[in-house]
């Protein structure tokens, strides 16, 4: 299902290549956030930020139109309301990685909190992505 290169490091290899969509209301702050994670993971992946949904009830056609290789859900939807994305997203796109940024986190820690957050699980997800 994923889209890897190469998952290989060395001065001939390509970065694997992985698909995100956010799941936050605010979609500048998505956007904003998966930039720095991007940006922050650049030598080990290359993650291209291929959309945002806004709502709950976009989750099931948004992934599958997009089919992305990992959604993230902001700290803002509860662990109710992120379980149901997730639970929704995986029922829509099989195979799909998932991963809720705890509620609050950005309130409590900002966005650097959110970004550290963020880009030591993507390392976890992808690397444990083969033992599910």
């Amino acid at each position: 299902m994923s889209r890897q290169l190469s998952t290989q490091r060395g001065p001939s290899t390509v970065p694997a290549t992985y698909r995100l969509v956010t799941v936050n209301p605010k979609p500048e702050r998505a956007a904003h956030v998966a930039s720095l994670v991007a940006t922050r993971l650049q030598d080990r992946f290359t993650i291209q930020h291929i959309g945002n949904i806004e709502s709950e009830d976009k989750v099931a056609t948004t992934v599958v139109e997009l089919k992305p290789d990992i959604l993230f859900c902001a700290s803002l939807w509860t662990s109710d309301e992120s379980t149901r994305i997730i639970n929704t997203a995986i029922a829509a796109l099989p195979g799909l990685l998932t991963h809720a940024v705890p509620y609050g986190l950005h309130n409590t820690g900002g966005p650097d909190a959110v970004v550290t957050h963020l880009a030591d699980s993507i390392g976890s997800l992808i690397n444990n992505k083969d033992k599910i």
